[in-house]
């Protein structure tokens, strides 16, 4: 999936946030590909976000974990 439509975008936002356990999730367009970005709040969620992405008929081609930075958990604690 190179490409979505603002519907897309917006249904498979829709479907992430819907998975128990994410916090918060994006999606952001590069020239390549479509980058999905998903804040969970527990690491079991994670194989429903992959379900739910595979299921939206994407498909994956990098998944990786990175952890919060001290300024990241920081910001977040004052928003």
């Amino acid at each position: 999936m190179s490409e979505l439509s603002q519907a897309q975008k917006d249904r498979l936002i829709g479907d992430l946030h819907a998975v128990s356990g994410v916090r918060n999730a994006t999606v952001a367009e590069t020239p390549t590909t479509v980058e999905v970005k998903v804040s969970l709040q527990e690491e079991a969620a994670i194989s429903q976000v992959v379900q739910t992405i595979v299921q939206s008929r994407a498909r994956i081609l990098t998944l990786r974990k990175v952890e919060p930075t001290l300024e990241d958990v920081f910001v977040e604690l004052r928003v």
